[in-house]
């Protein structure tokens, strides 16, 4: 393996430990219906993720926000194009 490629590796796994802490950290808070798979819920998910995209991510949380909020998307596209 190359070093840039170990590099991108260990980048990963850092910001995907942030995702996980921050997710718990959400979860803790009471924010729960993450993997609720209704076309309501991908509309939700999806204007948040604007929402947070728009607020041009001034804070150091809002990269791995908008990271969690497409991986939510990204799941939700993918049960629902293996249910069809």
């Amino acid at each position: 393996m190359s070093d840039e490629i170990q590099r991108l590796n260990e980048a990963v796994d850092v910001f995907a430990a942030r995702m996980k802490e921050k997710l718990s950290h959400k979860y803790a808070q009471g924010m729960k219906g993450w993997d609720n798979i209704s076309p309501d819920n991908q509309q939700l998910l999806y204007d948040k993720f604007i929402n947070h995209v728009e607020s041009q991510c001034n804070g150091h949380d809002e990269w791995v926000d908008l990271a969690n909020f497409c991986m939510f998307l990204d799941r939700i596209n993918r049960i629902a194009a293996y249910e069809q």
